[in-house]
């Protein structure tokens, strides 16, 4: 008796470890540092794509992310399901989550998100890219104003970008304009001598005495 006890629990231990590995919602817990890389990642995105490979249904679900927000143990996403229209929210497993990979102008590939933030975690298959309909809105979604380098695309965001790009204009001009000054000595020495000969036709004549 005594040793099929311990044999339920050898059993039952590890069961317990991975239970306390896993989010309340069943996504795997991650570190402050891990999350926070995760969930920059999915900021320079539109559009990610959920799908478990290792699932007895490897269902797929095609959102559009509309805000990212990342704590000490995970990355929660809200967004639109795609295809249903219905509403995302969800703290999100980094081994079953994709992103497009663009290339000329198409997705060439979908790819996990936990590789991309090299966190050890098993996507179990690569998932085909989303076809159809879908596939095609998930291109427009992740094309429309898509700001790689930055990964900002709140209106707010955009905004300090465009004002930016108009200091920069106007630094631009200003020293276009300060290099023509410079380029031009002729034309200022010109005016100089006009400004001499208007001063000496001025002064008035001595009278010998």
């Amino acid at each position: 008796m005594k040793g099929h006890l311990v044999l339920l629990v050898a059993m039952v231990a590890p069961m317990l470890v991975c239970n306390a590995q896993k989010a309340d919602d069943g996504a795997s817990a991650l570190t402050g540092v891990q999350a926070s890389q995760v969930a920059k990642i999915l900021r320079q995105h539109n559009v990610m794509m959920e799908y478990c490979g290792c699932c007895e249904v490897p269902a797929m679900s095609c959102v559009e992310i509309k805000k990212v927000t990342s704590d000490t143990v995970g990355v929660t996403v809200m967004g639109v399901n795609i295809e249903t229209g219905e509403q995302y929210v969800k703290r999100i497993d980094v081994a079953e989550t994709w992103v497009p990979q663009l290339a000329s102008g198409s997705i060439s590939k979908m790819q996990c998100v936990g590789q991309i933030a090299k966190i050890n975690c098993d996507p179990c298959t690569m998932p085909s890219v989303p076809a159809g309909e879908v596939g095609k809105k998930m291109l427009a979604l992740e094309l429309d104003g898509l700001m790689e380098a930055s990964g900002m695309k709140s209106k707010e965001s955009k905004m300090e970008i465009e004002k930016n790009v108009r200091k920069e204009d106007v630094k631009l001009f200003n020293d276009k304009k300060h290099d023509a000054k410079l380029k031009s000595p002729a034309k200022e020495l010109k005016t100089i001598r006009k400004d001499e000969r208007i001063m000496i036709k001025r002064m008035p004549k001595r009278t010998e005495r």
